[in-house]
């Protein structure tokens, strides 16, 4: 039998109901990212984006550009688990909805943050309810299995090892 994770509308309708209610409260934003990474040196340009940054939608963020966009300077590293918890689904919802290369930077970024865990990243996650927990564990198995990561590219070892070692460990 196939199992229910390699069904992309399965996996995003899982990303959905588990992160459904969550909202940034006073979490780090995404245009925050880029202040903190700068050490917080600000400009007006920047401080607008800021104001204007979606705290209460994360579903809004899938489809805004900058998304994508804010990585090398700012981005997944600079969010507090609060922010992560809020746009965490909408990374997750971007890779699946566009694999391509166009947001490879970001995919990057985000794999390396849900595989690489250190301390700082397992604090962040700590916020994360079971089930919201359980969504990542399908995200990254529909990956490992449906998007052409076969067990010989670099990148495999890390998805099957956070699986195994960190995701599938928690409670469910």
């Amino acid at each position: 039998m196939t199992p229910p994770y390699n069904q992309k509308e399965y996996v995003l309708q899982l990303i959905y109901e588990a992160f459904d209610q969550v909202t940034l409260e006073d979490g780090v934003s995404l245009h925050e990212t880029i202040r903190i990474d700068d050490y917080g040196y600000t400009n007006e340009t920047l401080e607008s984006q800021i104001k204007a940054d979606e705290r209460n939608n994360w579903k809004k963020l899938i489809d805004d550009p900058d998304l994508a966009k804010v990585h090398g300077n700012g981005g997944l590293s600079f969010y507090d688990a609060k922010g992560l918890r809020f746009h965490l689904p909408a990374y997750l919802c971007l890779m699946i909805k566009n694999p391509g290369e166009d947001i490879a930077d970001i995919c990057d970024s985000l794999m390396f943050t849900l595989t690489h865990l250190e301390a700082y990243n397992r604090e962040r996650f700590s916020i994360l309810t079971p089930v919201q927990r359980k969504a990542v564990k399908v995200f990254l198995t529909y990956l490992r299995y449906n998007t052409g990561v076969s067990t010989y590219e670099p990148g495999s070892k890390e998805i099957e090892r956070a699986i195994r070692e960190y995701w599938s460990s928690l409670p469910t």
